[in-house]
């Protein structure tokens, strides 16, 4: 390949590159909001229950910077346990995992099927309401800036390919 070759393919970069960065962007955020929308979601023939936070699984995740240096942060997973309507006592390990979710001592509401109390969720009046907003605003803040670039870099490839 000579590199007038690629210099003729320099202009396809500015197209499919932030076209793929869009993709991804609005894939997050598609799937953060369906994820909102689940957990936000109780089926009718589930039943609310009093629990509390005993526990956390916790782990450190590098989250990088688009500005500058990433860092380190902890990622919290808690374990809660509650009782039946029947009596027996319940541990689970919730699906969310984040910096803002209930603490170990915190009491939260917890949403189980009867027959398998084991596959309960917390329900969504005890997910902290920031919680909320950084999953979702994060995922739609990478999808501004991937439509941002994707623009900016689309009018730039074409403007290439149409001069070259």
């Amino acid at each position: 390949m000579s590199d007038d070759d690629i210099f003729r393919l320099l202009p396809l970069a500015f197209v499919v590159v932030p076209a793929v960065a869009f993709l991804g962007a609005a894939w997050r955020l598609w799937s953060q909001l369906q994820a909102d929308r689940d957990n936000a979601r109780v089926p009718a023939d589930w039943y609310r229950a009093d629990g509390s936070v005993i526990d956390e699984h916790s782990r450190w995740e590098y989250r990088s910077s688009g500005d500058g240096p990433g860092r380190s942060v902890l990622i919290r997973q808690p374990i809660v346990q509650f009782r039946t309507s029947m009596g027996r006592e319940v541990t689970f390990t919730s699906n969310l995992a984040g910096r803002h979710t209930p603490r170990p001592g915190q009491p939260v509401a917890v949403y189980y099927h009867p027959s398998q109390p084991d596959a309960a969720r917390l329900a969504p009046e005890s997910v902290p309401a920031l919680y909320r907003i950084m999953s979702v605003g994060g995922a739609a803040v990478s999808f501004v800036i991937a439509l941002v670039l994707l623009v900016v870099f689309e009018s730039i490839g074409i403007g290439m390919l149409r001069s070259g």
